[in-house]
């Protein structure tokens, strides 16, 4: 019973080192990590710019992350690797940019409220972790990483476009970004060079009783990347040159004045808040888990049963109707979220793999 009550545990647990996972010798593990989410839209149609049926939303981010490193005991030195984005967006700057991607027109008379803001980052670094158990239900888990990236972008697009009910565009639109392409106004520049960066990683697993489990994860914590040199852009655009081509579709081809330089920069890596309170009886386990991160949240409900050997969690999303499928053994796990099928037109898609071998 012991064992199998373990083995629910380690599947409820939110660390990234789980209890009774321990080894007593050196064990080379791997841990991957990919999280994707657009707000009532295809992830894959918004981060490949292909047509789809835009809805007005607020909110889009991916987050992937590769780790392979070494373990002793409760202490864990590895290699990362991470790619992350976000975009906190009006629901009017997401339809417009269905309309340009879509080739359709805007609707007439319609003022389009623009509201953009994006952070983008690519980083590498070392990680040590470490799990620490004060008393057998308590354990607290804090992690610092030296990091240095080789991508920018961050900054701020805002203002209104509107069309008449003539036809006539107009609209200005306020930008403010830093970058390492400019991918908006093509500026030819120079690439920025990232000095540093740095990241903790906070947690803690706590049985209360024997029914009652809590595991609360913070990532990025706090954390920020240096930059030397990074080229931003001050501007403001306006629909001053909007034309209509040959088959009846505007074209926007904006005038821009403002400022262009260099300058160092701190780039704020943003904290993702995990959360999970579970319910135990016998060897199955009852759970709500929520998390909060680049202005999004996500909220499941899951059963998690335990066998001697193996775990297996069902959990259903609230907000995206996404279903999720995991199983936990001491040494690896595995985990799918998703609500569809095709993975081009699902607005959650998550992977989560791990494993490790002991000596």
């Amino acid at each position: 019973m012991m064992l199998t009550t373990l083995t629910t545990l380690t599947g409820l647990s939110l660390l990234p080192l789980a209890p009774g996972t321990a080894t007593d010798s050196v064990a080379p593990f791997v841990q991957i990590n990919s999280q994707s989410y657009a707000e009532n839209n295809s992830i894959y149609a918004l981060v490949k710019g292909k047509e789809s049926d835009y809805q007005g939303s607020n909110h889009a981010f991916t987050f992937n992350e590769a780790a392979f490193g070494l373990r002793y005991h409760n202490v864990t030195l590895s290699y990362i690797y991470r790619y992350e984005w976000f975009l906190k967006h009006s629901p009017d700057a997401l339809l417009l940019y269905g309309d340009s991607l879509n080739r359709t027109d805007m609707v007439p008379g319609k003022t389009y409220q623009v509201d953009l803001n994006v952070n983008h980052t690519i980083q590498q670094g070392i990680r040590l972790g470490w799990r620490m158990e004060p008393a057998d239900n308590l354990a607290f888990y804090v992690a610092g990483s030296y990091l240095k990236a080789t991508d920018l972008m961050e900054g701020q697009l805002h203002g209104q476009v509107q069309r008449s009910a003539s036809d006539d565009i107009s609209g200005q639109l306020n930008l403010d970004y830093v970058y390492g392409e400019d991918v908006l106004l093509d500026r030819i520049a120079d690439k920025p060079t990232s000095r540093y960066g740095f990241s903790t990683d906070l947690g803690f697993d706590w049985q209360v009783n024997r029914h009652w489990f809590l595991s609360a994860f913070v990532q990025d914590a706090y954390g920020e990347i240096m930059w030397d040199r990074a080229p931003y852009t001050t501007a403001v655009a306006n629909t001053a040159t909007a034309e209509t081509d040959e088959n009846g579709y505007i074209n926007i081809n904006p005038i821009a004045s403002g400022f262009e330089g260099y300058k160092e920069y701190k780039q704020r890596l943003t904290p993702k808040y995990t959360g999970r309170l579970a319910y135990l009886f016998g060897d199955t386990a009852l759970s709500a888990s929520h998390f909060y991160g680049y202005g999004a949240q996500l909220t499941d409900l899951a059963v998690r049963h335990g066998w001697r050997w193996v775990s297996a969690r069902l959990s259903y999303t609230l907000q995206s109707q996404a279903i999720g499928l995991a199983l936990s053994h001491r040494y690896w796990s595995m985990q799918v979220v998703s609500d569809n099928l095709d993975y081009q037109q699902a607005s959650q898609l998550s992977v989560q793999l791990s494993g490790q071998v002991p000596f």
